[in-house]
């Protein structure tokens, strides 16, 4: 780890900082990424059915179960892995905002935002934490009413899912926000090199 890793002295006013670890969420387990998952497609699906011809939409995710256009298949498939991209840079875009630096790395299969440096207030974190689930749905939302084809509300609804269901473990760390007080600032650094980025809280005296 480089001195520009390590975490920072505590600012004027502030106790020694500490790394924080919470204990792993029930969102972040299978059965909460399932749940999640199922929940946001029922949801997402019911807006779609209010809003348009839902039964042509959902005829083309029939026709890629029944494996009757691999084309399509695939264009979903790309839809999904380019909304989680797409996610992780809205993460980083927040960061840098609120003032920390950016980079992105590889998570196996996925992809991972890594954030260093800046000092972050709870309000600020949850800027950063909630971003992409905010500004992924607000866009989607008025896409799924104007485009102009089943296909291509398909493809809106297939983000839209990717979007809301990967968002657990961003959640879990909202919630655990509520636990420090008030005036905590958060300090994120690799303490544990370059996958693991952790935070560092400082409280107020």
């Amino acid at each position: 780890m480089t001195d520009k890793d390590a975490a920072p002295a505590s600012p004027s006013g502030y106790r020694e900082g500490y790394e924080l670890v919470r204990a792993r969420s029930w969102l972040e387990y299978l059965p909460g990424e399932v749940g999640l998952f199922v929940g946001t497609a029922g949801l997402f699906s019911g807006l779609t059915a209010l809003v348009r011809n839902g039964s042509a939409v959902f005829g083309v995710f029939w026709d890629v179960l029944r494996l009757e256009s691999v084309s399509v298949y695939l264009l979903l498939i790309v839809t999904a892995g380019l909304t989680v991209v797409a996610h992780e840079v809205i993460h980083g875009l927040a960061g840098y905002v609120a003032g920390c630096e950016v980079s992105f790395q590889r998570r196996g299969m996925s992809m991972g935002t890594r954030l260093r440096g800046g000092f972050l207030t709870r309000r600020a974190d949850v800027f950063v934490t909630l971003a992409p689930a905010v500004v992924l749905t607000v866009l989607g939302l008025p896409l799924l009413v104007v485009v102009d084809s089943p296909l291509a509300a398909a493809v809106v609804l297939t983000g839209l899912v990717a979007n809301a269901a990967g968002v657990g473990s961003d959640l879990a760390d909202v919630l655990a926000l509520g636990e420090y007080p008030s005036g905590t600032l958060l300090y994120y650094s690799p303490l544990h090199g370059f996958e693991i980025s952790s935070e560092i809280s400082y409280s107020s005296h």
